[in-house]
């Protein structure tokens, strides 16, 4: 018992869970120091194929992109003007929505591709740059 925990008058049941890997062969040993979580980290698009890409100009009506089947991930670059984006499916107007500037690029999922809608920021035409990819073992 901890002291905070003797100074409340709170007793506190820990019930701890072992998680447990697949070794392989029917064999499964708990996490440890020695036996580690196997985890990959991975940024999406590291090793990823490119499938595709695409250039849009963004006016005052919204546009949305042309995913290929294959694609796993986006990335979009800001082009010319700046623009506003949306990624629900709705579009975004002038004032609502993320804002993509010139140079500026943004990942995405593939649900988040899929659901990109946007717009021209002001008076100017902007254009997108995207490059579609699939993650590898996909």
């Amino acid at each position: 018992m901890s002291d905070t925990s003797r100074e409340t008058g709170i007793l506190r049941r820990e019930n701890p869970a072992l998680i447990y890997t697949d070794r392989g062969a029917n064999v499964a040993e708990p996490v440890s120091p020695t036996n580690p979580l196997p985890v990959t980290v991975s940024d999406g698009i590291e090793g990823a194929t490119i499938v595709g890409d695409q250039s849009i100009v963004v006016g005052a009506s919204a546009v949305q992109l042309t995913v290929p089947a294959t694609a796993t991930h986006a990335v979009v670059e800001g082009q010319l003007a700046a623009i506003r984006f949306r990624l629900t499916g709705q579009a975004p107007d002038a004032t609502t929505g993320y804002d993509l500037i010139v140079g500026d690029s943004v990942q995405l999922s593939r649900a988040e591709a899929l659901g990109f809608r946007a717009v021209r920021a002001g008076g100017t035409d902007g254009r997108v740059m995207v490059t579609y990819y699939q993650a590898g073992g996909q």
